[in-house]
């Protein structure tokens, strides 16, 4: 069943949730999954993850506060994970392939450390004149500590990385928090969150209303680059199927289960000679989208003002930011929300 809430209905319900929720501490088991804003204190870890069927099933998406899955080239998308840099575990994430413009983009929102491996030139060129993002780049020289290549993939789709390789490499490269720390009166530091990293969050809408299911399919050039999520009332979550399959995380084996979907329509197109067939995605700028929750839908504005700015989600009065269901958030890059369809 698809239920589509009206603007004004809906952002009255959502406000109530966030009132209630606001000052309430996130549990500790959530930290992992989430970005709260004002409560990020190291810069997330952003890392570029493989798409191709060679690569498939991928390691870390359970403990990504965010994934973005966008164009590459080809028709092939790419992953984007952002990781919450206060609370990062994973012990296999990968396979790791190349950044592009837009993905750098993006991460330049998180204040992040990018991880990748190549890129494409104008992905590059960003990355080495940004005061804004750490570049962790495989195939530079001197960053190969934290990589490995494994047997179980056949290569390009076989290199991995881990978060004790990357916390090892980022403490040696003198990464501190994203703020300086202050102090109290007796001298000793006090961390000190970044106030425009993150999303605010709610807790879980009212169990009463939720639809008894939902299915979200979307795809971006063609229908095999499409994917579906199933909403589950129970878990309140929304479970990932590709190709009519469940879609699992390689390290703990489980269907990929997120609390928010998020659709952007976002102009994309092939840049002119690129002999690779890379694609344009505007990322800065606005336009609308889509988000699903609690088995509800939502039709919103997705802003980036700049290429340093956070992206922020704004229900359609123009001013009210969208607050996430506390968990994780998979947000899609469409070329356009024709290829959406909600049943």
């Amino acid at each position: 069943m698809r239920t589509r809430v009206r603007f004004w209905w809906g952002l009255l319900v959502l406000i109530g949730l966030y009132a209630i929720s606001m000052g309430q501490p996130a549990r500790a088991e959530e930290v992992v999954a989430t970005l709260p804003r004002g409560g990020v204190y190291n810069h997330p870890i952003t890392v570029m993850i493989d798409n191709h069927v060679d690569a498939v099933p991928q390691s870390g998406f359970q403990q990504a506060a965010v994934v973005f899955e966008a164009l590459a080239e080809g028709g092939i998308t790419r992953f984007m994970m952002v990781f919450n840099g206060d609370a990062f575990t994973p012990t296999a994430i990968g396979p790791v392939r190349s950044t592009r413009l837009y993905f750098g983009q993006l991460a330049l929102g998180f204040k992040a450390v990018h991880v990748h491996a190549g890129g494409s030139p104008q992905g590059l060129a960003l990355l080495a004149n940004s005061t804004q993002t750490i570049d962790v780049d495989a195939l530079r020289r001197g960053n190969g500590g934290p990589f490995y290549r494994t047997t179980t993939n056949v290569a390009p789709h076989n290199l991995f990385t881990s978060a004790n390789g990357l916390l090892a490499h980022i403490a040696q490269k003198g990464v501190g928090p994203i703020q300086p720390a202050s102090v109290d009166g007796n001298g000793a530091p006090l961390p000190v969150s970044d106030p425009d990293v993150g999303y605010l969050y709610r807790d879980d809408g009212d169990a009463a209303v939720r639809p008894t299911g939902q299915r979200i399919s979307y795809y971006f050039l063609n229908r095999a680059t499409g994917a579906t999520w199933v909403y589950d009332p129970t878990s309140n979550s929304y479970g990932r199927m590709v190709k009519g399959k469940i879609a699992r995380d390689a390290n703990t084996k489980t269907q990929i289960a997120v609390k928010n979907v998020i659709v952007m329509e976002v102009p994309s197109q092939r840049i002119m000679g690129d002999p690779k067939g890379r694609m344009d995605v505007e990322v800065v700028g606005k336009g609308p989208a889509v988000i699903y929750q609690d088995g509800l839908v939502f039709d919103v504005e997705w802003r980036k003002e700049t290429a340093e700015s956070p992206l922020r989600f704004f229900y359609l009065d123009g001013v009210t930011e969208v607050s996430m269901v506390r968990g994780q958030m998979w947000i899609a890059v469409l070329p356009t929300l024709t290829r959406l369809s909600v049943n």
